[in-house]
């Protein structure tokens, strides 16, 4: 009886840790919707190689996947932006060491793969699978998308269409390919979306592929489902009813198997072609995400990707404020790690941007920020990626020492004056966070500067005041007095950018 009572215990124990490994939201339908991860505020960056993690089998020796999370885990990263793969395109080459394909190859044809739709290939399925959980052992969160939008694409400079395994002269099945949902002809992929949801044999297709996305994810709790990227109703023909019956095999999926996974779809493409459908998207009841992109002005224009202008700026306020739904991000400004485009002369290709795009995140409460991973394998000890991964450190280190990050508002009206033009703030009734960067780089800020604030929502009394250099790591302790809602803090002279912590010393 006593080992029965005993092997009880251990059982519920074990569903109770397992329980709590999950991914759910803290303040939801609020403003300061927050996402939780294992019991603690969820605080996760990260670059992850898009497709190579799932293409080749673990202990390939083309790609070392598990060297790869090893090594984000030991400098506090966790978070990684994938997708299976819907193209062979070789960006992890045919002739890698375990390659794997999601569908089973029928034959090879002139260096194709040709595949049977109705097969999916256990082999990859079982990896996908052993991927997710390599990752939950570590921490890591991974934000899934279905799809890749590129990969249905063909037009000059880029023909992933034809490398698509959905592509007619790729498979076996023979599946029609059908008219956009305007009734018109498209030479891309893009009328899939309405096949997937209309046609029989393609809406069987699509049923499968999500279901062994889901499975492969199983109840590891580490994983967030992005249903495309940078798709939109306008230019890439998405429609409502492939949206409605994916969410469908989605939640059928959680009722089947008791699980539940937190959903969205991400809106850069939506936003950049000032597609009405955008609200559609980010008000829908059974997303419970908004997903944004590097390439928008989520954060501020100076750390967007490429050379396009934002259209407005900190859209990861207006949109918080308006959907009350919390926020994580797919990709970075710029690709990194990527020892090969380290240029101390070119801030565009510094480590700079990535810094303080990962910093503005987290103080904007955009909690999940992938980073772009072109490169890999990757030179762990080249000096760019060292210095990335030490920087990403003190990120961490900085934001899990913090008090209460759930409670912290976005507020950045507290900073009544800063020596900076970005100036980011978050506050409760026992903490308030302020980060402030300039509008360039390789810019210095003079020692005794002021960083005035005002409103506060901590008592009146003394304050403990901790001030960080991101890009350094140096830190300092100092102590002063909160009267009547207001502080001022003399700052020490900084490059480019400053954290300050303040915590109430009243008890």
């Amino acid at each position: 009886m006593r080992k029965y009572i005993v092997f009880l215990v251990c059982c519920i124990l074990a569903l109770l840790s397992n329980a709590q490994a999950k991914l759910t939201i803290a303040n939801k339908g609020t403003p300061n919707a927050t996402l939780v991860y294992d019991g603690k505020p969820m605080l996760k960056v990260g670059p992850l190689p898009e497709v190579a993690v799932f293409a080749v089998e673990l202990g390939s020796s083309s790609f070392d996947v598990e060297q790869w999370l090893d090594w984000m885990a030991r400098y506090g990263m966790g978070y990684g932006r994938v997708y299976p793969e819907s193209s062979f395109n070789p960006w992890q080459g045919a002739d890698s060491d375990k390659r794997v394909y999601p569908f089973d190859v029928v034959r090879w044809d002139e260096g194709r793969p040709i595949v049977d739709l109705t097969r999916f290939n256990r082999a990859y399925w079982d990896n996908f699978a052993k991927v997710v959980k390599a990752c939950a052992d570590r921490g890591i969160i991974l934000h899934i998308q279905l799809y890749q939008r590129v990969f249905f694409e063909l037009k000059s400079g880029n023909e992933m269409w034809k490398t698509n395994y959905f592509y007619p002269e790729n498979n076996i099945n023979g599946y029609p390919m059908t008219n956009l949902p305007t009734g018109g002809k498209a030479r891309n992929g893009y009328w899939i979306w309405h096949a997937m949801a209309t046609q029989p044999d393609w809406r069987r297709v699509h049923k499968n592929w999500v279901e062994h996305v889901l499975d492969a994810v199983g109840n590891n709790g580490n994983a967030l489902i992005d249903l495309m990227n940078e798709a939109n109703f306008k230019h890439n023909h998405m429609t409502r009813e492939w949206i409605e019956y994916t969410l469908d095999i989605i939640e059928e999926w959680e009722e089947r198997t008791g699980n539940d996974i937190l959903v969205g779809m991400d809106f850069d493409h939506w936003y950049k072609r000032k597609d009405p459908g955008i609200e559609y998207v980010l008000a829908h009841p059974r997303m419970e995400l908004i997903i944004c992109e590097g390439a928008e002005g989520h954060v501020n224009k100076n750390l967007t990707a490429g050379d396009r202008k934002p259209l407005q700026e900190e859209l990861a306020i207006l949109y918080r404020q308006r959907y009350r739904k919390p926020i994580v991000s797919a990709n970075s400004p710029t690709y990194w790690p990527d020892e090969r485009r380290e240029d101390g002369l070119n801030p565009k290709l510094s480590n700079n941007r990535v810094r303080q795009y990962q910093w503005e995140s987290m103080m904007l409460k955009v909690q999940g920020v992938g980073v772009y991973a072109k490169t890999y394998p990757l030179d762990f000890g080249a000096a760019a990626v060292r210095r990335y991964a030490s920087e990403t450190q003190q990120l961490m280190d900085f934001f899990e020492g913090l008090d209460d990050y759930v409670a912290l508002e976005i507020s950045p009206e507290i900073i009544a004056d800063a020596p900076a033009k970005y100036r980011r703030a978050l506050q409760s009734p026992e903490e308030v966070v302020v980060y402030l960067h300039t509008d360039g780089f390789e810019k210095k800020v003079e020692a005794g500067k002021v960083l005035e604030l005002c409103s506060l929502a901590m008592k009146a009394g003394p304050a403990s005041i901790d001030i960080v250099h991101p890009g350094t790591g140096e830190t300092a302790r100092r102590k002063d007095i909160i009267r009547d809602g207001k502080l001022s803090v003399e700052l020490p002279g900084f490059h480019e950018d400053v954290a300050v912590h303040i915590v109430s010393s009243t008890g």
